[in-house]
């Protein structure tokens, strides 16, 4: 039986669906083609089931069934055989046991970006699905009160830009983890990707198409066009069909469907006060990171201007 043996663990809305597509195009890399197969943290009841708007439409799609998930990679023949989930490390305590029982020490890549960044990120992309109608502020108050009705993860703005316990508890518990920045993804990609496929022990000088960005997040436009390009549906199903008869390189379908997501999304401004307020509050999660890493992360976010004191 074909076993995952690396995991690209998270963190939520810091890359982790651009980085498993780019991986995924090297001939020597499987990515599962489920995408968030969430299996080692649904297994778990403190978690599940999800009780927020619309989480159920989500649940439909998590792998919770061992065969099942094991059944992902039935086909793969490739040298690396991994996948990406969001959520496992964010719930380390749970997944991080489940998965030295059923993988043993799989190679474990994780990426972050800016917290503050990245909890804006979630916010706009619960925004972007119709599932979050309160000011950004007022949604961060009440975040304590969602996460203990089950809420799904992505509600969980400032917790889950909390770094150092999760990185802590893969570099404690695996021998093999990287952790890749998603500002160096953007502004590099090519080194950083060469850098990860070193890691996984395949041919570095591949070159991946990084060309399009994947589950960006913003207001839109048009909902009827976001629920096209989002939703799953009988009519998206025919119209993907037509599309794929229109234009048969899966490449240029991707482009496409990049384009008209991104002209379909305006940007949202946080509020400056409520950014100021964010960044002190992440200070010491991240000094505390950096020291892990051994990088200083507080400069590379740029921490500082936000740190002045009154």
């Amino acid at each position: 039986m074909n076993i995952p043996n690396f995991l690209i663990a998270g963190m939520a809305k810091c890359g982790t669906s651009s980085l498993a597509s780019y991986l995924g195009q090297h001939p020597d890399i499987y990515i599962s083609p489920k995408k968030e197969p969430r299996y080692f943290t649904s297994q778990n009841t403190e978690i599940y089931p999800l009780r927020g708007p619309k989480d159920e439409r989500l649940m439909k799609w998590y792998v919770t069934d061992r065969g099942q998930y094991f059944d992902l990679f039935e086909s793969a023949k490739e040298k690396a055989i991994g996948e990406a989930s969001a959520d496992t490390a964010y719930f380390h305590k749970y997944s991080v046991p489940l998965i030295k029982k059923e993988l043993g020490d799989p190679k474990i890549i994780l990426i972050i970006r800016n917290p503050v960044e990245r909890s804006f990120s979630a916010y706009k992309h619960l925004i972007r699905d119709g599932r979050e109608n309160m000011e950004i502020s007022e949604a961060f108050e009440r975040e304590n009160e969602r996460i203990e009705d089950n809420w799904e993860l992505i509600y969980h703005y400032k917790k889950a830009s909390l770094y150092y316990e999760a990185i802590s508890a893969f570099l404690q518990n695996f021998t093999r983890v990287k952790v890749v920045l998603n500002e160096e993804l953007l502004a590099n990609p090519n080194q950083v990707l060469r850098e990860c496929f070193e890691f996984l022990g395949v041919d570095q000088e591949f070159t991946a198409n990084t060309s399009i960005r994947y589950n960006v997040s913003g207001k839109p436009h048009s909902r009827r066009l976001m629920f096209l390009i989002k939703r799953e549906s009988a009519f998206k199903k025919v119209f993907m069909l037509v599309f794929k008869l229109m234009i048969p390189s899966a490449n240029k379908r991707a482009k496409l469907k990049s384009y008209l997501l991104n002209k379909n999304l305006k940007r949202i401004e946080i509020n400056q006060h409520v950014k100021t307020e964010m960044y002190k509050y992440f200070e010491d999660d991240i000094r505390k990171t950096g020291t892990l890493l051994d990088k200083d992360l507080l400069s590379f976010f740029n921490f500082h201007p936000y740190l002045v004191k009154d």
